[in-house]
């Protein structure tokens, strides 16, 4: 279980409110996505703080401009660099093809 104080003292830009919101939403999906023991709730929660800046970052950007990194983060859907062009500059379909 995380609590709203527990999360500002994780990510302490947080207001207090908005802390308690998203350990709200947190401890109630947290059973649904099997987030069932303090390990794998800790990774959890430190990897989505990381990834949103604190919670601050809503959208992921998936402009991506080079065929190379789309490369390296998905080797499996790009599997050359004449084909990975084709999806830089393009969130939209670069979203569809990685399921995102």
């Amino acid at each position: 279980m995380i609590t709203g104080e527990i999360l500002k003292k994780i990510c302490p830009s947080l207001s207090v409110e908005r802390a308690a919101k998203i350990a709200d939403r947190i401890d109630f999906c947290s059973s649904a996505y099997k987030f069932n023991t303090n390990d794998s709730l800790q990774e959890f929660v430190a990897q989505v703080a990381a990834e949103s800046g604190e919670f601050v970052i809503m959208t992921e950007n998936m402009n991506y401009r080079t065929p190379s990194l789309l490369m390296a983060n998905w080797p499996k859907h790009f599997p050359s660099v004449e084909f990975a062009k084709g999806y830089c500059g393009n969130p939209e379909k670069l979203a569809i093809v990685t399921g995102k």
